[in-house]
């Protein structure tokens, strides 16, 4: 059933979670789900004092025995072995912001993807995600909410610094798709496609 929800909210990282045949990882599948809470935080508003309380709340509805918020509540079963690691993963967004040309800073996706591959490593999952993945799919998320925002010229000057051996079949093939028209609406069909295209050009 939880899995199924996170089909619903963000089907690329269900697409992860059946690549890597992990559909069935209850702790992933959360972790996934507050993820998109955390963008959820961020989008809604430009004001990053009122996101900073957001993440706070997070935080804080963590710490009780029993929250009335879903996520975080079926979260307390992982408190005692995670609780460091999910709060340090929820401080990192806090550190997102758009500099004076309205972008993003590689480097802060660089500490949330550690944070988040932190908390997998614990999990003993032979799972590890790419900063470059997380940059281009928050371009592509965010994108919803202000189609003015992507700078194409940005997101090229990154993308050639990328070494596709350190990314995976699935996300340098989100990757290409978003890179070929820095469009937001990426066909499934295609996507499947050009990922066995991938995987049977290696094999």
């Amino acid at each position: 059933m939880i899995t199924k929800e996170l089909k619903k909210k963000n089907y690329i990282r269900f697409l992860q979670l059946e690549y890597y045949d992990a559909k069935s990882h209850y702790f992933l599948v959360l972790v996934f789900l507050l993820e998109i809470e955390l963008i959820k935080i961020f989008v809604s508003s430009e004001d990053k004092q009122l996101r900073e309380i957001k993440y706070q709340w997070l935080i804080e509805e963590l710490d009780h025995n029993h929250s009335k918020y879903f996520i975080t509540n079926a979260l307390q079963n992982y408190k005692k072995k995670f609780s460091r690691e999910i709060i340090d993963y929820i401080n990192a967004f806090k550190e997102i912001e758009n500099n004076e040309r309205r972008a993003f800073e590689i480097e802060t996706f660089k500490k949330i993807t550690q944070k988040l591959n932190a908390l997998i490593h614990i999990t003993k999952l032979p799972i590890k995600f790419s900063s470059n993945f997380l940059f281009c799919y928050f371009y592509f998320l965010y994108n919803v909410r202000d189609k003015s925002f992507i700078k194409k010229k940005i997101l090229d000057k990154h993308f050639k610094k990328y070494i596709n051996n350190e990314i995976d079949d699935l996300e340098i093939t989100f990757i290409r798709i978003f890179r070929k028209k820095y469009k937001f609406e990426i066909n499934k069909l295609s996507f499947f496609y050009l990922l066995l295209k991938r995987k049977l050009f290696k094999s």
